[in-house]
């Protein structure tokens, strides 16, 4: 080892200064100063214990306070570091410090040979920049042993730079790097770092090229002096004989912040100064270095990096695909991104990979440094995949992240409510209230985590009891009220007083639930949400112009909002004002292609026009579902593609299913002629339904790759084709009704709409006897569908078991006491049994209700937030 030798000034090292290398190279600063303060007074080796035991002073210093570099100013450190001018500093540990730099100051004046002072000086001017002295660290880089040192690198580098081929940039690297000492490779990898950061303060009030040259130049050197000490430092203590003589404190991996800013500065400063082709030619170049394979800590600051850069300096038309050359040729298995998003996919993805190994799962106190430094260096890298995959909207991906992020990150709030948000995106929301819930344990006082259960619970999982208690704790964290709280509070009543089955109860729940949306609208008179929720309330409370007075302030504020421009044509409907009410609805229509606003405005022209004026609205409603399919479909076809370790792949795999399924669609495909056949009003009905469904069974037959989907789109079609069916047959169109119904029974055979369509052709047939039967199997399916309870009270009646009618018609009254139609048919039944007082009651109450009684319920509405 030349280093040592020139330390002990013959060729034949001493036992004593072979073990004080073997420390240094090791690291092992606490067992180097209790052996090198043995040998302080031996008059040979006097002046090498002084500067090992300096240089140990200051390296435990470092290990327990880290340099952190400041993102907001290049080159300089985090203003808030335990420091010799912080007062966390004890005055033992300051003395320690001053009579370390003493001593380095003493070692750099007394020695006689070219290394010992070298390293001194080195030692020096970290110490100096950790302090935050820069001027004096500036002023130890210009003296003429650093310079010559320097220099000596700088042309060294630039003949590596500037050969062409494999054996001369080894014999390069050889030449630049040519120390035994692996203690010397880490002092000059540190130099080069220091002195790249130090011209960058110097840089900041300057705009000199050359200087931005020159911090590049720094950060490539001391790259190259940080990968060759990692890699030389494995091969020779991590073997299998030597590295079971290594005690636990040795992380032969342990990322050095000076190495992990060089690695990663050059590659940055070429891309930020506008050359992001060499920036990313830097960047492979390292990732693709054989001797940096197995050095994890490097390669996975690099992977992060890189795809930082990727991700937000790199745009899509600077960015070149990796070349094949010879060198790739030889890797038959490596695997080449197709784009840039794959790239920064597969980078992210081994980064966040490689970071998660390495977190300490151990929680003792003597291991806290290395944990916060481990974690903290993982969750980074699992903030930058969120970014990125929740940008595509690749959820399911996100979600194996966080699972496996789970295993480090006990009662750790911000992963916990990141994995939350990341389960409701993905609409798993059952799992995803119970980790909220699980952050709400960790932070009782975190008011967006109380509002997000109290809106799942209420929106997604019909908890109506949880959401209140939620959304009053809100109210309760601070002294002034909460508005979304409030107008989920007020939500939550209006679906509970849905559940009561006396009037009066229910107009309770109402007017407290109006009290909360005022309450709401007082904190915020401009807010088009709480607006609109108390024209709801008046709505049902059939206080119609109460109802339109705030409807109109909620669209002054927010004109295009389909909710309220739904509820404003539903409002103008129970005035009977349809032809307004029609002139809302042809301008939301035209903003929205929404199932509910199609189907509101077919009934509105069943009043106002004739029969082919409506088929019209219909065919607007199924083009509507098909585009809403189709936008479906793409939305999941992108996130598959980002989950697969291909797009390409995915393609073929779909290409390959969809062969294989086109005999069985054939056979569909000519039972769906007759549908077109049947359709003689419209044609295009017959050809586009039978489209729809056609591609609904295809996407049904592909699997497990959005299950949840095509179930969804199931049940929108079936609904779509019940009321289409319920339409023909108020028009006596009875042979387009039984298509419908064939068609739903394609689709499911078990759904109680199906069953209860088919007991309307009944009902319409006069099989009365089928006709209950059959309402009697959607109830047993469905047992609050009110259409079915309505139909099997008349039907009842038709077969004169007044009783049994009479029962089932109150049924669906109690299940909602504010249709007209219900009242009127059970006006009808009492009418039967000559109970002539009560119905002339009933009939009363109906009046009263069809004279605000609008064209569809105005709770059919069912919005939150």
């Amino acid at each position: 080892m030349t280093g040592k030798s020139k330390h002990s000034g013959s060729n034949n090292l001493s036992k004593q200064e072979a073990e004080i290398e073997t420390l240094r190279d090791l690291n092992r600063w606490t067992r180097l100063s209790e052996y090198s303060k043995n040998l302080i007074s031996n008059s040979k080796l006097g002046l090498l214990a002084k500067f090992a035991i300096a240089e140990s002073i200051f390296e435990n210093h470092l290990f327990s306070n880290p340099m952190i570099f400041s993102s907001a100013q290049p080159g300089e450190l985090v203003k808030n570091l335990k420091t010799l001018y912080n007062h966390d500093i004890s005055i033992d540990e300051s003395k320690k410090l001053y009579d370390a730099e003493y001593m380095l100051k003493e070692v750099i004046e007394k020695a006689d040979n070219t290394i010992l002072p070298v390293e001194a000086c080195i030692l020096l001017i970290k110490l100096l920049y950790s302090q935050f002295r820069y001027d004096e660290a500036v002023k130890q880089l210009n003296t003429h042993r650093i310079k010559q040192v320097v220099c000596d690198h700088l042309q060294n580098l630039q003949y590596y730079l500037q050969s062409k081929q494999l054996i001369q940039q080894q014999q390069a690297l050889q030449t630049l790097t040519n120390s035994q000492s692996l203690r010397q490779m880490q002092l000059f990898a540190e130099l080069h770092s220091i002195r790249g950061l130090c011209l960058e303060i110097k840089r900041k009030n300057e705009d000199n090229r050359r200087d931005d040259q020159d911090v590049i130049d720094s950060y490539e050197l001391s790259s190259l002096f940080a990968i060759q000490h990692s890699l030389m430092l494995h091969q020779k203590y991590s073997t299998d004989n030597l590295s079971s003589n290594l005690g636990q404190e040795e992380n032969l991996d342990l990322i050095n912040p000076l190495y992990e800013n060089a690695i990663q500065k050059a590659p940055l400063l070429y891309i930020k100064r506008g050359e992001q082709q060499m920036g990313i030619r830097k960047f492979r170049e390292l990732l693709l270095k054989k001797n940096i394979q197995s050095i994890t800590s490097i390669r996975q600051i690099l992977f992060k990096k890189f795809a930082e850069c990727l991700l937000f300096y790199v745009p899509n038309a600077k960015y070149s695909l990796i070349s094949g050359g010879s060198e790739d040729d030889k890797r038959k298995y490596i695997f080449k991104p197709s784009n840039q998003d794959e790239e920064i996919l597969l980078c992210l993805s081994l980064s966040q990979y490689m970071a998660s190994k390495e977190v300490m799962l151990f929680r003792h106190k003597q291991f806290k440094q290395i944990r916060d430094l481990t974690f903290n260096n993982a969750v980074n890298c699992l903030d930058l995949l969120l970014v990125y995959l929740a940008y595509h909207r690749s959820y399911n991906v996100l979600i194996d992240k966080f699972e496996m992020a789970m295993k480090y990150s006990f009662e750790e709030f911000s992963i916990w409510y990141q994995y939350g948000l990341t389960l409701m995106c993905d609409q798993r929301y059952y799992k995803a209230y119970l980790v909220l819930k699980e952050c709400s344990r960790m932070r009782p006082d975190h008011v967006t985590c109380h509002l997000l259960l109290a809106q799942i619970a209420l929106e997604n999982l019909l908890l109506i009891d949880e959401s209140l208690e939620w959304s009053e704790k809100v109210n309760s964290l601070t002294d002034q009220k909460n508005k979304k709280a409030l107008i989920i509070n007020g939500c939550a009543l209006c679906l509970k007083a849905k559940l009561q089955n006396q009037y009066a109860i229910q107009i309770s729940f109402y007017q407290k639930a109006l009290e909360a949306f005022k309450k709401a609208n007082s904190m915020d008179p401009t807010d088009f949400l709480s607006l609109y929720h108390i024209a709801h309330c008046y709505g049902i409370l059939r206080q119609i112009t109460e109802g339109i007075e705030y409807i109109q302030k909620a669209l002054k504020y927010k004109p295009d909002d389909k909710d309220s421009l739904h509820l404003f044509a539903l409002l103008l409907t129970s005035a009977k004002n349809y032809e307004n009410a029609h002139t809302i609805m042809l301008k939301a229509c035209a903003l929205y292609e929404d199932f509910e606003l199609y189907y509101t405005k077919i009934r509105i022209e069943e009043m106002l026009f004739d029969f082919n004026k409506s088929v019209n609205s219909i065919l607007n409603l199924i083009v509507a579902y098909k585009q809403k399919l189709q936008n479906t479909n793409d939305r999941a076809l992108s996130s598959v593609s980002l989950s697969q370790s291909g797009v390409m792949s995915q393609a073929k795999n779909i290409a390959f299913i969809g062969q294989t399924l086109d005999s069985n669609l054939n056979l569909e495909t000519t039972a769906l002629l007759n549908l077109q056949h049947s359709y003689k009003i419209n044609e295009s009905i017959g050809k586009t339904i039978s489209m729809l469904i056609q591609s609904d069974r295809f996407e049904a037959k592909l699997g497990g790759i959005h299950h949840s989907q095509s179930v969804q789109q199931n049940i929108l079609l079936i609904r779509i084709l019940t009321l289409i069916g319920e339409f023909y047959l108020r028009h006596d169109k009875l042979i387009d009704a039984e298509m419908c119904c064939q068609e739903i029974a394609s689709l499911n055979s078990m759904s109680y709409l199906y069953i209860y369509l088919k007991g309307r052709i009944h009902e319409y047939k006069q099989e009365y006897s089928q006709a209950k039967q059959d309402y009697q199997n959607a109830l047993s399916i469905n047992p609050y569908h009110i259409q079915s309870l309505q139909q099997m009270s008349i039907v009842l009646c038709y077969l004169e078991d007044f009783h049994l009618a009479e029962k089932m018609i109150r049924d669906a009254i109690s299940l909602n006491n504010s249709l007209p139609d219900s009242w009127h048919i059970l006006a009808r039944v009492l009418d039967y049994q000559n109970d002539n007082q009560s119905a002339l009651k009933c009939y009363q109450t109906c009046l009263q209700l069809e004279a605000t009684n609008p064209i569809i319920p105005f709770t059919s509405l069912t919005r939150i937030l």
